[in-house]
């Protein structure tokens, strides 16, 4: 995105990162089915969960709609934190905000 590729900008790759993000949030949801535990009991997982949305949001907001470089950046680094605090929770299985 910040090398402003052409490849970037056809509508096959726009559309591959999109069905990227849809499959992680269905196998999110799989995995909780799998594992018998509800996100909305289990906090940790509550959490995970929106983690991954939040991810999901600013992610497509830093490639589609962030108009100037500066909100490209902010909206990169910022999902890259809702990542890091994924992965936190994944490992301690411990709620972070609810807990």
């Amino acid at each position: 995105m910040f090398i402003n590729k052409p490849i970037h900008q056809q509508k096959w790759a726009k559309m591959l990162a999109r069905i990227v993000d849809t499959f992680l949030l269905i196998s999110a949801i799989m995995l909780c089915f799998i594992i018998h535990q509800s996100p909305l009991f289990d906090n940790w997982l509550t959490e995970k969960v929106f983690c991954l949305i939040a991810y999901i949001i600013l992610a497509y907001i830093a490639l589609y709609r962030a108009s100037t470089l500066a909100t490209q950046l902010l909206s990169t680094f910022f999902a890259l934190g809702w990542v890091v605090i994924a992965v936190k929770i994944a490992i301690l299985k411990q709620p972070f905000l609810l807990g």
